[in-house]
């Protein structure tokens, strides 16, 4: 048996209630060390539906460069920032970095320490 849902308006009022969606990702920001050989964010997705999401694909951009990375069978994606994007960041500055997955997108801030 096949079962539709049928969003239905009459005179502009719906029998469906508004569903609020809240962010999926979380980022541990940190200072990175100028002199570091490579660093590692950590970011992981929250559980939806009590499951973990697993091998889902996440974008990190940082200074113009786009890093990927899946996620394990925690949530838990690691990104690996190599030295040559880290030796052109300058320091004492802050830089923003954006995770992206699907349409969600946070952007959070990074500063760069000797």
């Amino acid at each position: 048996m096949n079962l539709f849902n049928k969003m239905i308006k009459y005179n502009d009022i719906s029998p469906y209630k508004k569903i609020k969606i809240s962010n999926v990702i979380v980022v541990n920001t940190k200072k990175i060390k100028k002199s570091a050989k490579k660093v590692k964010i950590k970011v992981t997705l929250k559980k939806v539906k009590n499951k973990y999401l697993k091998s889902k694909k996440l974008t990190l951009k940082i200074n113009g460069k786009n890093i990927k990375a899946k996620t394990n069978k925690k949530g838990v994606a690691l990104f690996t920032v190599k030295k040559s994007i880290v030796n052109k960041l300058k320091v004492g500055k802050i830089y923003k970095i954006k995770v992206s997955f699907g349409k969600n997108v946070i952007t959070k801030k990074i500063k760069i320490v000797r």
